[in-house]
Order: C-alpha cells, then sequence, then structure tokens
C-alpha cells in the first residue's frame, strides 16, 4: 500500500535515512505540542536538575549505554545503532506527581534526551521511549 503525502507531511513524520525505504523520526517537536515549546525552554533546567540527581552511575560498551540509579537500578537504556533512548517508567511515575498535569506527558521525551545528551553530548538521541526497565 502506498500513500500520496505533501513535502509538509513528509518532513513531520521523519526523513528518509541512510538505507532506501527506512524512515529515522527525529525527535522533534509535532504540531499537536509545537504551541508548548517555549514553556519547556523556561521551564527545562530545573526539570533536568530533577532527573539528573537519580542518576548515579553508567556502563556502556559497542552497543549499548546504561545508567543507573542509586538502587542500582536501571534507568536509561541507549541503542547506539538507533540512537534509541529508553527510560524507565519509574522516573515518568516519580515526574508526573511532581509536576502539574499534563506537563510531563507534553515534555518527558524532551526532558530524558536533554539529560542523557548532557551526560553523552557526543550521541544524539533520535527516538526516546517510556518502557518497563528491570
Amino acid at each position: 500500500m502506498k500513500f500520496i503525502i505533501t513535502e509538509s507531511q513528509y518532513n513531520l513524520i521523519g526523513r528518509t535515512g541512510l538505507f532506501e525505504g527506512e524512515i529515522i523520526l527525529e525527535l522533534e517537536r509535532t504540531w499537536s505540542d509545537s504551541e508548548y515549546e517555549d514553556q519547556y525552554e523556561r521551564l527545562k533546567g530545573g526539570m533536568i536538575k530533577i532527573v539528573k540527581k537519580m542518576m548515579v552511575s553508567y556502563f556502556g560498551d559497542e552497543e549499548v549505554i546504561n545508567i543507573y540509579g542509586k538502587d542500582k537500578k536501571r534507568l536509561m537504556s541507549y541503542y547506539k545503532t538507533g540512537n534509541e533512548l529508553y527510560y524507565d517508567r519509574s522516573i515518568s511515575k516519580i515526574m508526573e506527581t511532581i509536576l502539574p498535569h499534563p506537563m510531563w506527558l507534553v515534555h518527558g521525551k524532551y526532558i530524558m534526551s536533554d539529560v542523557f545528551e548532557s551526560f553523552f553530548p557526543d550521541h544524539k538521541v533520535k527516538r526516546c521511549y517510556s518502557a518497563n526497565m528491570s
């Protein structure tokens, strides 16, 4: 099945990757949350500090970088091959109690990618997901 879309629609959903037909979605604001971008710029400093305090140590190899919390629980995993960041849902639960609704829902993935990139500035997050980590 093929869809016909405009160039602006194509730019909203992503760009063609290195391999023909592969779509790489960029971690950027979409039409549904672009109106909150200014709000994030005002609040990100404090929100990032809160999340960074949860991080204690990390371990990395050729494929993945894992960041751990105080209780030695894995809080983040960054997969280098896909530039994907997964963060533990426990962070979401904590942040949802701190921030008024729906701030975490709108800004969570941007906060987590900014936190990771502050620790590892040479890695760029393309996709960011909340996950149950063990």
